[in-house]
């Protein structure tokens, strides 16, 4: 993956916001749906990509932690939108959480599963660093009837 200034280059696997139009409005709108349920949360933006959500929610939220596996996303996310008083971003693996358990009061994995297989644990994953009446918001799969 390559950086051209302040921007990931589009590969079709990752979204981001120079995208056209109809890609552009089909993910932003997944995250307008999330920020009231976000509102004065610790939210945690799971495989956030480029940030853009990430940056959106904490618009909206407490705190929100943007986590990607990609060091070069998890980069440009820093650098695009900064690690500033509400907004962080960390290397690490969706599916091998490692916070401490009941640390989080939304987990918004919102492109997340459909590039996954072990989806299953995945979400069991998420389950332990939810709070008590915490909320996963998992969009319906893409691509799929």
């Amino acid at each position: 993956m390559t950086e051209r200034g302040d921007t990931l280059e589009f590969t079709g696997e990752r979204f981001t916001p120079e995208c056209v139009r109809e890609i552009w409005y089909e993910h932003w709108h997944r995250y307008a749906f999330a920020m009231p349920l976000c509102r004065d949360k610790r939210v945690l933006d799971a495989a956030c990509g480029e940030g853009y959500g990430s940056d959106l929610l904490a618009g909206v939220a407490a705190e929100v932690l943007g986590l990607d596996i990609s060091e070069a996303a998890v980069a440009h996310a820093s650098k695009r939108y900064g690690n500033r008083g509400n907004l962080h971003f960390e290397t690490g693996d969706a599916s091998a959480l490692g916070f401490d358990d009941a640390c989080f009061d939304v987990v918004v994995p919102l492109e997340t599963l459909d590039h996954l297989d072990a989806q299953d644990r995945l979400v069991a994953g998420f389950a332990p660093v939810l709070r008590e009446a915490g909320l996963l918001l998992i969009p319906p799969p893409a691509n799929r009837p």
